[in-house]
């Protein structure tokens, strides 16, 4: 799966979204590179890595380029992503982003890269304190979005927020943000988001679960700043 996806690489560095559309889904890319330290991690071929490190640098290359110019860690601009677009720097995709960094800054180092071991690791040192500084609203991590509004979630309490933090821990690379934060916000995730049941409550655009289940909300706003539409519950557009 993963030498599939990099075979359909663009010469830029993009891959394309679901194989078909001319557009990367940012989350997609981001889970690529990490997946690949993955299937390294779970490989009895030592030598596999080797073949598909030049595509791994080229796409974080190309996502470094298009979402993070000055190379602070802090995305910006549309990132395509659950079949919409949101902008701006949040937890769920820029922690996907810096869980694909620190994949990277290991398997730069299994390589022997030095330049690379030396640039991602700078600019994953740097988004770790600025998106922390920027997101960590003392209980959960909210999202600092573009001037351009899309379907963003803004002071919310969304589901994914600790998405690449989960990665990370994974396949062994510690932690992105700060332990007692991340705690924090899985708490806080427990406490809006968790319900016993779906009874009552309206499923939109579409049936989810059954109202029996438990689950989490996707999105929760306990102090306010509910956009209108908000991402947990507007009809994703393709980009």
């Amino acid at each position: 799966m993963r030498e599939q996806q990099f075979t359909l690489m663009k010469p830029d560095g993009m891959i394309p979204v679901r194989f078909a559309f001319n557009f990367p889904a940012f989350d997609g890319m981001c889970h690529e590179i990490t997946a690949t330290l993955r299937e390294h991690q779970t490989s009895a071929d030592p030598s596999w890595l080797a073949g598909q490190w030049p595509a791994v640098k080229k796409g974080l290359d190309y996502m470094i380029r298009r979402w993070d110019p000055d190379e602070d860690g802090m995305l910006a601009g549309p990132q395509h992503a659950m079949d919409g677009d949101q902008g701006g720097t949040t937890s769920w995709l820029g922690g996907t982003y810096l869980c694909a960094l620190a994949a990277a800054v290991k398997m730069a180092g299994i390589q022997n890269d030095a330049a690379a071991t030396v640039r991602y690791e700078r600019i994953l040192k740097a988004g770790q304190v600025n998106q922390d500084r920027a997101l960590f609203n003392g209980e959960y991590f909210i999202q600092i979005p573009d001037s351009t509004p899309r379907q963003d979630y803004l002071t919310g309490c969304y589901i994914d927020q600790m998405l690449g933090q989960w990665w990370a821990l994974q396949v062994d690379l510690g932690w992105l943000y700060p332990r007692p934060h991340v705690q924090a916000a899985m708490g806080a995730l427990f406490r809006y988001n968790f319900r016993t049941d779906f009874r009552e409550f309206k499923q939109a655009p579409r049936t989810f679960c059954d109202e029996c289940d438990a689950g989490l909300i996707q999105g929760t706003w306990p102090r306010g700043g509910r956009p209108k539409p908000p991402t947990a519950s507007s009809i994703p557009k393709k980009s």
